[in-house]
Parts: C-alpha cells; structure tokens; sequence
C-alpha cells in the first residue's frame, strides 16, 4: 500500500497538507498560502511513500494445559481467533463432521 506525502524539497522536510492551519513544513516551519502552495512546484513535490502493514493480533486465551503438553498444541491455540469457548467447540465439531462426510463420499466412490 502507497501513500502519498508532500515533502519541502529544500529542507527534505514533510509537510502539513491540512487545510486549516495546515500547509506548513514540519522540518524548517515554513509557511504556504492556498495558492501558493498549488503553484509553487519547485519547493513542494509529491512523494509516493510505501506504508509498512502488519496485521493486529490480540492476544488468544486458551487453556494453559495446552503449554505443558508436548504436542505443539499450544502454538496450533494461539493461533486461533479470540471466540468464545461455544463457538470453538461449534467450529471443531463442524470441521470434524465435515471431514468424516467427505472420507466417506471418497470411500463409497472408490469402493464401486
């Protein structure tokens, strides 16, 4: 994702692009009036910037025997959304249920 900031091309500093009491540099405070800031193109130039994304992510609750197991069961848990206990247990019985439906479609198909 790209954003675009407005840099003084004299001191490298950003501006302020706000309307109301913006259009300042933040680096030497220079100021530009409306129309001089839309036709000066020599001390103001655009800059396309490239925004570092990360995801956000909570942490899970999960129940701590699931540390002490040997099993990587605990990395597979904090992995998983935030939902509450109701709705994990739905989920898992749901991918099981949906699991054993298509090994069994699979074995009636190959046992013809």
């Amino acid at each position: 994702m790209h954003k675009t900031i407005w840099v003084h091309s004299k001191c490298g500093g950003e501006l302020d692009t706000r309307i109301i009491g913006g259009r300042r540099c933040l680096k030497c405070k220079k100021r530009w009036s409306i129309l001089s800031f839309i036709f000066t193109p020599s001390e103001v130039r655009p800059k396309m910037v490239k925004i570092p994304w990360e995801p956000i992510r909570k942490p899970t609750s999960y129940a701590k025997w699931a540390d002490k197991v040997p099993l990587p069961v605990g990395q597979f848990a904090s992995i998983l959304p935030n939902w509450p206990r109701w709705a994990r247990v739905l989920t898992g019985v749901g991918v099981v249920g949906l699991v054993t439906y298509l090994f069994i479609l699979i074995r009636r198909y190959f046992r013809d």
